[in-house]
């Protein structure tokens, strides 16, 4: 098993690893950048000063311009360019040597031997007249070096000026040294050498990787911290999230995330929210649908039971001798042709049911509702007129929609055949069928002795009889309303009731009415 790390940690690792590859890939470039652009204006500054002092030199060797004069510039800008300079005659002898004051306890630049080598060297040309060249050229800080005597001898033949860095063999470091050929009378008279050290510069840039060093350190501190808190606001509401879906998998719905940000974290809290209030409003419908579920197979087991266990018990009279005359015997057949029916119509009206919720059947076909209603209604007066009762049948033409004629039918059915058993004789009962705005509105209102207010809400549920005593009178098995409700549902519409005890109640059913079928 692999070892379990947290997030926290992890993005603190990978946001930690990428700060630091850019703070040393910024210092890397940052290093080379300098060095090259340091070395390059060091350069340049050489190349200027070189160019300026060779014309100087020049004024020398003319007799314009003292040794001691030209000694005292080459001393003055010695300090400023960083760099020695040395001013050779055409034998190559050092005419004028920069010097620079200095504390006698500090340590010399290029070392004791260089100033040595000045003072040695620094004096007139006088002074070396009896000098031997051959001893005056081992002296000199340009022997023992071919590629400097290559490039001092291209020098004196006039080739103009060149720059050269390498490791002087004679100060033992890296040297810049420039060598620019000093013209009189357009000979070259001599050569003007610059020569500055690169260790100098060479300090400076460790004491800016050193800065930059400290500059990197402190940025990967605060880089720890800001990914440390960082990841800390972006772990904690992920932890809250794992927290919610581990309760939604034990079967706790009730708790909702509060997460604050308006960005991907903050919609993968909405959408958990929503998930959990979605499972819940889910897993409220099927425990109500297997509520239902049981109180349905409760309901046809009893519905089931009550007719079969009266067949039985008539026909088991009738076959042990019990009831022997005929008039008992023929009312018992009766009885058990009545439940028989009773049990036809139970199982009739449950595949009704189970076809409709199988939405097998076609609603699509046009259908002029106004014709329906109006056919149906006038069936029925005959059967409303035997039991007492006016039927009233108002019926707007011309309005279609689109459904199912024979459950529109059976629709009209389900609704007279309850108003004609909850209506009195000498009431009345209202079919009525009109247009409102792109709905077509079916009205059945009775004069019955109506529904209570607390039954309403049930009416549509299978088995539920409001008014128990009809239960066996009639026949009823409590699934009328239900298959109603199907049909209605069926057909996109919507149904109101409106009951009042001791009134009558008033079912209304809302049809969208085909396009095209609205009033120009």
């Amino acid at each position: 098993m692999k070892p379990r790390f947290s997030l926290r940690w992890r993005m603190t690792g990978y946001f930690l690893g990428t700060a630091i590859a850019v703070i040393v890939l910024v210092l890397a470039g940052v290093t080379f950048l300098l060095r090259d652009y340091t070395l390059e204006a060091k350069t340049e500054e050489m190349a200027n000063r070189g160019r300026e002092m060779a014309q100087l030199s020049a004024d020398f060797f003319s007799g314009a311009l003292s040794r001691e004069q030209l000694a005292d510039y080459f001393s003055a800008v010695d300090p400023l360019l960083g760099a020695r300079i040395w001013l050779l005659d055409e034998e190559r002898r050092p005419v004028v040597v920069s010097q620079v004051p200095r504390n006698p306890m500090q340590t010399p630049p290029m070392g004791e031997r260089r100033n040595q080598m000045g003072m040695r060297m620094g004096q007139g040309p006088e002074n070396g007249k009896g000098a031997n060249k051959a001893d005056l050229r081992r002296e000199s800080p340009f022997h023992g070096s071919p590629a400097l005597e290559a490039r001092l001898d291209k020098a004196y033949a006039g080739e103009g000026q060149s720059m050269l860095r390498l490791l002087h063999p004679y100060y033992d470091e890296q040297m810049l040294i420039g060598f620019f050929p000093v013209r009189h009378q357009g000979e070259v008279a001599g050569v003007l050498v610059l020569a500055a050290s690169v260790q100098g510069m060479d300090a400076f840039l460790y004491r800016l990787y050193g800065f930059v060093a400290l500059a990197g350190v402190a940025g990967v501190i605060v880089a720890v911290l800001a990914a440390f808190h960082l990841s800390g606001r972006l772990a904690k509401p992920l932890i809250a999230m794992q927290g919610s879906a581990a309760r939604m998998a034990a079967g706790d719905y009730s708790q909702q995330l509060s997460v604050g940000t308006n960005d991907e974290i903050g919609d993968l809290a909405a959408s958990l929210n929503k998930l959990s209030h979605d499972l819940a409003a889910f897993v409220n419908k099927m425990t109500s649908l297997e509520s239902m579920r049981r109180d349905f197979v409760a309901n046809v087991s009893h519905e089931l039971r009550t007719p079969l266990t009266i067949i039985r018990g008539y026909n088991e009279a009738m076959l042990d001798g019990t009831v022997t005359d005929a008039k008992t015997t023929k009312r018992y057949q009766e009885f058990i042709r009545d439940e028989v029916i009773r049990l036809e119509r139970l199982i009739r009206e449950l595949l009704d049911i189970s076809r409709l919720q199988s939405r097998r059947e076609r609603f699509a076909e046009p259908i002029d509702l106004s014709e329906l209603v109006e056919e149906t209604g006038r069936r029925w007066e005959d059967v409303a007129r035997q039991k007492g009762v006016d039927l009233k049948v108002a019926v707007e033409p011309a309005l279609h929609i689109k459904g199912n004629g024979d459950r529109l039918v059976q629709l009209l059915v389900i609704f007279l055949d309850n108003a004609l058993k909850f209506t009195p004789a000498g009431a009345a009962i209202t079919l009525a069928l009109q247009r409102r705005a792109d709905r077509a509105v079916l009205t059945i209102a009775d004069q019955g002795c109506g529904i209570a207010p607390e039954a309403l809400p049930f009416i549509w549920e299978r088995f539920y009889k409001a008014d128990k005593s009809h239960v066996r009178v009639d026949g009823g098995t409590g699934l009328g309303l239900a298959i109603a409700r199907e049909i209605i549902e069926r057909h996109e519409a919507s149904v109101d009731v409106e009951s009042a005890v001791g009134s009558g109640t008033a079912f209304t059913v809302c049809f969208p009415l085909l396009t095209g079928n609205k009033e120009r």
